[in-house]
Protein backbone atom coordinates (compact mmCIF):
# COMPACT_ATOMS: atom_id res chain seq x y z
CA UNK A 1 0.00 0.00 0.00
CA UNK A 2 1.23 3.58 -0.52
CA UNK A 3 2.89 5.00 2.56
CA UNK A 4 1.75 8.27 4.08
CA UNK A 5 -0.79 9.68 1.63
CA UNK A 6 -1.44 13.38 2.08
CA UNK A 7 -4.35 13.00 4.50
CA UNK A 8 -2.26 10.68 6.60
CA UNK A 9 0.30 13.39 7.23
CA UNK A 10 -2.27 15.37 9.18
CA UNK A 11 -3.47 12.38 11.12
CA UNK A 12 0.00 11.10 11.79
CA UNK A 13 1.20 14.19 13.61
CA UNK A 14 -1.20 13.44 16.45
CA UNK A 15 -1.04 9.65 16.27
CA UNK A 16 0.00 7.58 19.23
CA UNK A 17 2.12 4.48 18.76
CA UNK A 18 1.19 2.54 15.62
CA UNK A 19 1.38 -1.07 16.70
CA UNK A 20 2.90 -3.67 14.46
CA UNK A 21 -0.20 -5.21 12.97
CA UNK A 22 -2.17 -2.00 12.51
CA UNK A 23 -3.49 -1.71 8.99
CA UNK A 24 -0.64 -1.01 6.60
CA UNK A 25 2.86 -2.44 6.58
CA UNK A 26 3.58 -4.78 9.47
CA UNK A 27 6.35 -2.81 11.08
CA UNK A 28 6.88 -0.37 13.91
CA UNK A 29 6.84 2.57 11.55
CA UNK A 30 3.65 4.57 12.11
CA UNK A 31 1.08 3.72 9.47
CA UNK A 32 -2.40 4.60 8.28
CA UNK A 33 -5.32 2.72 6.80
CA UNK A 34 -6.14 3.57 3.20
CA UNK A 35 -9.51 2.19 2.12
CA UNK A 36 -11.92 2.91 -0.70
CA UNK A 37 -15.17 3.88 1.00
CA UNK A 38 -18.66 3.06 -0.24
CA UNK A 39 -20.64 4.89 2.49
CA UNK A 40 -22.35 1.57 3.22
CA UNK A 41 -21.25 -0.90 5.93
CA UNK A 42 -20.22 -4.33 4.71
CA UNK A 43 -22.23 -7.41 5.65
CA UNK A 44 -20.64 -10.22 7.67
CA UNK A 45 -22.04 -13.61 6.75
CA UNK A 46 -21.83 -17.06 8.35
CA UNK A 47 -19.51 -15.98 11.15
CA UNK A 48 -21.83 -15.75 14.14
CA UNK A 49 -20.44 -18.77 16.01
CA UNK A 50 -16.82 -18.50 14.90
CA UNK A 51 -14.07 -18.22 17.51
CA UNK A 52 -10.28 -17.94 17.07
CA UNK A 53 -9.76 -21.30 18.81
CA UNK A 54 -9.96 -23.33 15.60
CA UNK A 55 -8.87 -20.65 13.11
CA UNK A 56 -5.72 -20.07 11.13
CA UNK A 57 -4.01 -16.70 11.36
CA UNK A 58 -5.36 -15.82 7.92
CA UNK A 59 -8.93 -16.55 9.03
CA UNK A 60 -8.51 -14.46 12.19
CA UNK A 61 -7.28 -11.46 10.20
CA UNK A 62 -10.12 -11.89 7.70
CA UNK A 63 -12.70 -11.98 10.50
CA UNK A 64 -11.26 -8.86 12.14
CA UNK A 65 -11.26 -6.84 8.91
CA UNK A 66 -14.69 -7.97 7.71
CA UNK A 67 -16.30 -7.19 11.06
CA UNK A 68 -14.56 -3.80 11.10
CA UNK A 69 -15.96 -2.87 7.70
CA UNK A 70 -19.41 -3.93 8.92
CA UNK A 71 -19.35 -1.33 11.71
CA UNK A 72 -21.44 1.78 11.20
CA UNK A 73 -19.57 3.71 13.88
CA UNK A 74 -17.79 3.54 17.21
CA UNK A 75 -17.10 6.06 19.96
CA UNK A 76 -14.74 5.67 22.86
CA UNK A 77 -11.85 6.82 25.01
CA UNK A 78 -8.42 5.52 24.02
CA UNK A 79 -5.56 5.39 26.51
CA UNK A 80 -1.95 4.79 25.51
CA UNK A 81 0.89 4.00 27.90
CA UNK A 82 4.54 3.49 27.09
CA UNK A 83 6.59 3.61 30.30
CA UNK A 84 9.95 3.24 28.58
CA UNK A 85 9.43 6.29 26.35
CA UNK A 86 10.82 9.23 28.32
CA UNK A 87 9.26 11.80 26.00
CA UNK A 88 5.80 10.36 26.61
CA UNK A 89 6.01 8.90 30.11
CA UNK A 90 2.62 10.36 30.99
CA UNK A 91 -0.31 8.35 29.58
CA UNK A 92 -2.02 9.90 26.56
CA UNK A 93 -5.83 9.82 26.52
CA UNK A 94 -8.01 10.71 23.54
CA UNK A 95 -11.71 10.65 22.78
CA UNK A 96 -12.46 9.26 19.33
CA UNK A 97 -15.44 9.06 17.00
CA UNK A 98 -15.07 6.94 13.84
CA UNK A 99 -17.31 5.93 10.92
CA UNK A 100 -15.13 3.32 9.15
CA UNK A 101 -17.16 2.85 5.97
CA UNK A 102 -17.19 6.62 5.34
CA UNK A 103 -13.54 7.19 6.21
CA UNK A 104 -14.41 9.74 8.89
CA UNK A 105 -12.77 10.30 12.26
CA UNK A 106 -12.57 12.86 15.03
CA UNK A 107 -9.81 12.56 17.64
CA UNK A 108 -9.63 14.92 20.59
CA UNK A 109 -6.71 14.85 23.02
CA UNK A 110 -7.82 14.92 26.66
CA UNK A 111 -4.43 14.64 28.35
CA UNK A 112 -1.57 15.22 29.04
CA UNK A 113 -2.21 18.89 29.75
CA UNK A 114 0.47 20.05 27.31
CA UNK A 115 -1.56 18.58 24.43
CA UNK A 116 -5.13 18.88 25.77
CA UNK A 117 -7.54 20.29 23.19
CA UNK A 118 -5.52 19.19 20.17
CA UNK A 119 -7.83 17.89 17.49
CA UNK A 120 -7.78 15.82 14.32
CA UNK A 121 -10.83 15.78 12.05
CA UNK A 122 -10.93 13.67 8.89
CA UNK A 123 -13.63 13.23 6.27
CA UNK A 124 -13.66 12.35 2.59
CA UNK A 125 -13.05 15.90 1.39
CA UNK A 126 -10.68 17.49 3.91
CA UNK A 127 -8.58 16.80 6.98
CA UNK A 128 -7.71 19.17 9.81
CA UNK A 129 -5.04 19.13 12.49
CA UNK A 130 -5.55 21.71 15.22
CA UNK A 131 -2.88 22.60 17.78
CA UNK A 132 -4.77 24.16 20.69
CA UNK A 133 -1.65 25.40 22.48
CA UNK A 134 -0.38 27.44 19.53
CA UNK A 135 -3.83 28.04 17.98
CA UNK A 136 -2.68 26.75 14.58
CA UNK A 137 -4.84 24.68 12.24
CA UNK A 138 -3.45 22.77 9.26
CA UNK A 139 -5.89 21.96 6.47
CA UNK A 140 -5.34 19.49 3.66
CA UNK A 141 -7.65 18.53 0.83
CA UNK A 142 -8.26 14.77 0.69
CA UNK A 143 -8.67 12.45 -2.26
CA UNK A 144 -12.40 12.29 -2.99
CA UNK A 145 -12.29 8.51 -3.53
CA UNK A 146 -10.20 7.43 -0.56
CA UNK A 147 -9.60 8.58 2.97
CA UNK A 148 -6.87 7.60 5.37
CA UNK A 149 -7.88 6.81 8.93
CA UNK A 150 -5.24 6.86 11.66
CA UNK A 151 -4.03 3.35 12.41
CA UNK A 152 -4.03 4.20 16.11
CA UNK A 153 -7.84 4.26 16.18
CA UNK A 154 -8.51 1.81 13.34
CA UNK A 155 -9.63 -1.74 14.02
CA UNK A 156 -8.23 -3.26 10.84
CA UNK A 157 -5.20 -5.55 10.67
CA UNK A 158 -2.65 -5.66 7.85
CA UNK A 159 -3.32 -8.69 5.65
CA UNK A 160 0.40 -9.46 5.34
CA UNK A 161 0.72 -9.82 9.12
CA UNK A 162 0.28 -13.59 8.79
CA UNK A 163 3.44 -13.77 6.65
CA UNK A 164 5.51 -12.52 9.58
CA UNK A 165 3.69 -13.69 12.71
CA UNK A 166 2.31 -16.87 14.21
CA UNK A 167 -1.15 -16.53 15.80
CA UNK A 168 -2.07 -18.33 19.04
CA UNK A 169 -5.48 -18.29 20.71
CA UNK A 170 -5.16 -17.73 24.47
CA UNK A 171 -8.72 -17.94 25.78
CA UNK A 172 -11.22 -15.27 26.81
CA UNK A 173 -11.07 -12.45 29.32
CA UNK A 174 -12.85 -9.19 30.13
CA UNK A 175 -11.41 -5.82 29.07
CA UNK A 176 -13.18 -2.52 29.79
CA UNK A 177 -16.42 -4.38 30.41
CA UNK A 178 -16.27 -6.30 27.11
CA UNK A 179 -15.86 -10.05 26.70
CA UNK A 180 -12.78 -10.53 24.52
CA UNK A 181 -10.79 -13.20 22.71
CA UNK A 182 -7.11 -13.01 23.60
CA UNK A 183 -4.81 -13.68 20.63
CA UNK A 184 -1.00 -13.69 20.86
CA UNK A 185 1.28 -12.93 17.91
CA UNK A 186 4.94 -13.96 17.81
CA UNK A 187 7.39 -13.22 14.96
CA UNK A 188 8.22 -16.09 12.64
CA UNK A 189 11.86 -17.15 12.54
CA UNK A 190 13.76 -15.56 9.70
CA UNK A 191 11.47 -12.54 9.32
CA UNK A 192 12.84 -9.04 9.77
CA UNK A 193 10.80 -8.49 12.95
CA UNK A 194 12.34 -11.52 14.69
CA UNK A 195 14.74 -10.20 17.31
CA UNK A 196 13.10 -6.78 17.26
CA UNK A 197 9.62 -7.79 18.41
CA UNK A 198 9.10 -10.14 21.34
CA UNK A 199 5.35 -10.44 20.92
CA UNK A 200 2.10 -8.59 20.39
CA UNK A 201 -1.25 -9.36 22.01
CA UNK A 202 -4.74 -8.49 20.80
CA UNK A 203 -7.90 -8.53 22.92
CA UNK A 204 -10.82 -8.78 20.45
CA UNK A 205 -14.40 -7.92 21.37
CA UNK A 206 -16.27 -11.22 20.96
CA UNK A 207 -19.20 -9.63 19.12
CA UNK A 208 -17.47 -7.16 16.80
CA UNK A 209 -13.96 -8.64 16.69
CA UNK A 210 -12.64 -5.15 17.38
CA UNK A 211 -9.24 -4.83 19.14
CA UNK A 212 -10.32 -3.33 22.48
CA UNK A 213 -6.72 -3.57 23.65
CA UNK A 214 -3.36 -4.02 21.93
CA UNK A 215 0.02 -4.51 23.50
CA UNK A 216 3.38 -4.80 21.77
CA UNK A 217 6.67 -5.76 23.40
CA UNK A 218 9.82 -4.68 21.57
CA UNK A 219 13.25 -5.90 22.58
CA UNK A 220 15.87 -4.34 20.29
CA UNK A 221 19.44 -4.44 21.59
CA UNK A 222 18.31 -6.05 24.87
CA UNK A 223 16.17 -3.01 25.71
CA UNK A 224 12.52 -3.85 26.40
CA UNK A 225 9.78 -1.43 25.40
CA UNK A 226 6.14 -2.17 26.23
CA UNK A 227 3.42 -0.08 24.57
CA UNK A 228 -0.28 -0.55 25.30
CA UNK A 229 -3.38 0.96 23.71
CA UNK A 230 -6.69 0.34 25.46
CA UNK A 231 -10.20 1.59 24.79
CA UNK A 232 -11.22 2.21 28.40
CA UNK A 233 -14.70 3.06 27.12
CA UNK A 234 -16.21 2.12 23.75
CA UNK A 235 -19.65 1.71 22.17
CA UNK A 236 -20.47 0.41 18.70
CA UNK A 237 -23.04 1.38 16.05
CA UNK A 238 -24.44 4.36 17.93
CA UNK A 239 -25.76 7.44 16.16
CA UNK A 240 -22.98 9.97 15.52
CA UNK A 241 -23.80 13.45 14.25
CA UNK A 242 -22.32 14.57 10.94
CA UNK A 243 -21.07 17.65 12.78
CA UNK A 244 -18.50 15.50 14.59
CA UNK A 245 -16.60 15.20 11.32
CA UNK A 246 -16.45 18.89 10.48
CA UNK A 247 -14.20 21.56 11.97
CA UNK A 248 -14.62 25.31 12.20
CA UNK A 249 -11.41 26.96 13.43
CA UNK A 250 -11.78 29.43 16.30
CA UNK A 251 -11.60 33.12 15.46
CA UNK A 252 -8.06 34.43 14.85
CA UNK A 253 -6.66 30.92 14.41
CA UNK A 254 -3.64 30.72 12.11
CA UNK A 255 -4.61 28.43 9.22
CA UNK A 256 -2.02 26.64 7.12
CA UNK A 257 -2.89 24.99 3.81
CA UNK A 258 0.25 23.26 2.48
CA UNK A 259 0.14 21.85 -1.02
CA UNK A 260 0.87 18.18 -1.61
CA UNK A 261 4.26 18.87 -3.17
CA UNK A 262 5.88 22.16 -2.27
CA UNK A 263 8.81 23.31 -4.40
CA UNK A 264 11.31 26.11 -4.08
CA UNK A 265 14.59 26.74 -5.85
CA UNK A 266 17.55 29.06 -5.68
CA UNK A 267 20.48 29.60 -8.01
CA UNK A 268 23.64 31.66 -8.17
CA UNK A 269 25.07 32.49 -11.58
CA UNK A 270 28.27 33.94 -10.16
CA UNK A 271 29.33 30.70 -8.51
CA UNK A 272 27.47 28.45 -10.96
CA UNK A 273 25.75 26.71 -8.04
CA UNK A 274 22.20 25.44 -8.50
CA UNK A 275 20.15 24.18 -5.58
CA UNK A 276 16.54 23.03 -5.69
CA UNK A 277 14.37 21.92 -2.80
CA UNK A 278 11.24 19.79 -3.16
CA UNK A 279 8.95 18.73 -0.32
CA UNK A 280 6.72 15.64 -0.49
CA UNK A 281 4.15 14.08 1.81
CA UNK A 282 5.42 10.52 1.40
CA UNK A 283 8.59 8.58 0.72
CA UNK A 284 6.93 6.94 -2.29
CA UNK A 285 6.36 10.37 -3.87
CA UNK A 286 9.95 11.41 -3.16
CA UNK A 287 11.48 8.12 -4.34
CA UNK A 288 10.97 8.86 -8.04
CA UNK A 289 13.09 12.01 -7.70
CA UNK A 290 16.30 10.39 -6.41
CA UNK A 291 18.52 7.66 -7.87
CA UNK A 292 18.99 5.70 -4.63
CA UNK A 293 16.59 3.73 -2.43
CA UNK A 294 15.30 5.87 0.43
CA UNK A 295 15.78 4.09 3.75
CA UNK A 296 12.97 4.24 6.32
CA UNK A 297 13.25 3.30 10.00
CA UNK A 298 11.47 0.15 11.17
CA UNK A 299 11.28 1.58 14.70
CA UNK A 300 10.50 5.01 16.10
CA UNK A 301 9.59 6.17 19.62
CA UNK A 302 5.87 6.13 20.34
CA UNK A 303 3.85 8.94 18.79
CA UNK A 304 6.27 9.92 16.01
CA UNK A 305 4.99 9.97 12.43
CA UNK A 306 6.24 11.27 9.10
CA UNK A 307 5.56 14.97 8.55
CA UNK A 308 7.24 15.36 5.16
CA UNK A 309 10.20 14.33 2.99
CA UNK A 310 12.59 16.94 1.61
CA UNK A 311 14.68 16.31 -1.52
CA UNK A 312 17.57 18.75 -2.00
CA UNK A 313 19.38 18.69 -5.35
CA UNK A 314 22.76 20.40 -5.56
CA UNK A 315 24.42 20.37 -8.99
CA UNK A 316 22.45 17.26 -10.03
CA UNK A 317 23.24 15.38 -6.82
CA UNK A 318 20.29 14.74 -4.50
CA UNK A 319 19.90 14.07 -0.79
CA UNK A 320 16.80 13.31 1.28
CA UNK A 321 15.56 14.34 4.71
CA UNK A 322 12.72 12.50 6.47
CA UNK A 323 11.15 14.64 9.19
CA UNK A 324 9.16 12.88 11.92
CA UNK A 325 7.23 14.76 14.62
CA UNK A 326 5.04 14.02 17.63
CA UNK A 327 2.24 15.96 19.27
CA UNK A 328 4.60 17.67 21.73
CA UNK A 329 6.58 19.27 18.89
CA UNK A 330 9.68 17.06 19.18
CA UNK A 331 11.41 16.33 15.85
CA UNK A 332 13.47 13.46 14.46
CA UNK A 333 15.25 13.99 11.14
CA UNK A 334 16.89 11.25 9.08
CA UNK A 335 19.16 12.49 6.30
CA UNK A 336 20.56 10.31 3.53
CA UNK A 337 22.92 11.18 0.68
CA UNK A 338 25.19 9.28 -1.74
CA UNK A 339 28.70 8.65 -0.45
CA UNK A 340 30.36 9.06 -3.86
CA UNK A 341 30.15 12.85 -3.75
CA UNK A 342 31.45 15.71 -1.69
CA UNK A 343 28.23 17.68 -2.10
CA UNK A 344 26.40 18.63 1.09
CA UNK A 345 29.51 18.02 3.18
CA UNK A 346 30.14 20.35 6.07
CA UNK A 347 32.20 20.38 9.21
CA UNK A 348 30.63 19.21 12.44
CA UNK A 349 31.84 19.22 16.05
CA UNK A 350 33.99 16.24 17.05
CA UNK A 351 32.10 13.32 18.54
CA UNK A 352 32.48 9.91 20.12
CA UNK A 353 32.80 6.63 18.27
CA UNK A 354 29.70 4.40 18.09
CA UNK A 355 28.55 1.35 16.13
CA UNK A 356 25.41 1.58 13.98
CA UNK A 357 24.13 -1.46 12.10
CA UNK A 358 27.58 -3.00 12.38
CA UNK A 359 29.25 0.08 10.89
CA UNK A 360 31.52 2.58 12.57
CA UNK A 361 29.79 5.87 13.26
CA UNK A 362 29.99 9.06 15.29
CA UNK A 363 27.75 10.49 17.99
CA UNK A 364 27.78 14.29 18.32
CA UNK A 365 26.06 16.18 21.14
CA UNK A 366 25.43 19.91 20.87
CA UNK A 367 23.52 22.39 23.01
CA UNK A 368 20.01 21.68 21.67
CA UNK A 369 20.29 18.63 19.43
CA UNK A 370 22.38 15.50 19.07
CA UNK A 371 23.13 13.39 16.02
CA UNK A 372 24.42 10.01 14.96
CA UNK A 373 26.28 9.68 11.64
CA UNK A 374 27.47 6.61 9.78
CA UNK A 375 28.14 5.19 6.30
CA UNK A 376 26.40 2.09 4.99
CA UNK A 377 26.53 0.64 1.49
CA UNK A 378 26.60 3.61 -0.91
CA UNK A 379 24.90 6.08 1.42
CA UNK A 380 25.79 8.41 4.28
CA UNK A 381 23.19 8.67 7.06
CA UNK A 382 22.51 11.13 9.85
CA UNK A 383 19.84 10.93 12.57
CA UNK A 384 19.37 14.14 14.55
CA UNK A 385 17.00 15.10 17.36
CA UNK A 386 16.80 16.49 20.89
CA UNK A 387 16.22 12.92 22.13
CA UNK A 388 18.85 11.02 24.12
CA UNK A 389 21.81 9.08 22.73
CA UNK A 390 20.29 5.64 23.33
CA UNK A 391 17.14 6.56 21.39
CA UNK A 392 19.13 7.98 18.46
CA UNK A 393 21.18 4.77 18.28
CA UNK A 394 18.01 2.65 18.31
CA UNK A 395 16.62 4.68 15.40
CA UNK A 396 19.93 4.38 13.56
CA UNK A 397 20.03 0.62 14.03
CA UNK A 398 16.43 0.42 12.79
CA UNK A 399 17.33 2.34 9.60
CA UNK A 400 18.61 -0.43 7.36
CA UNK A 401 20.61 0.47 4.27
CA UNK A 402 19.57 -0.95 0.87
CA UNK A 403 21.12 -4.31 0.03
Amino acid sequence: MPDYPSTAQVIGALAVVALLVSAGCASTTPTTTTTTHTNTPHTVENQTNSTPASMTGEAIVQHINEHYQALQSYHGVLRRTSPSDKSASQPVTKEVWVRPHQGEARIKTLNPDRAAGNLVVVNQSVSWRYNAVHDIATKRVADTNTSSLPSTVSGEIATNTTERYNFTYDGTTTVSGHDTYKVALTPKNGTKNAGLVTNETLWLDTQHWFPIKRQVVLSPFNQTTVSTRTFTEITFNTQVSDQRFTFNPPANTTIRTPTQNQTSSTSSNTSDVHVTLHQYNSTSAAQSHVNFTISKPTWLPDGFTLDHVTVVTHDNVSSTGLLYTNETGTHIKINQRPRATDKFTHKSPPGTSVTVNGHRGTYVSMSRISMVRWNCSDSHYQVSSSLDKQTLLKIGNATTCPS
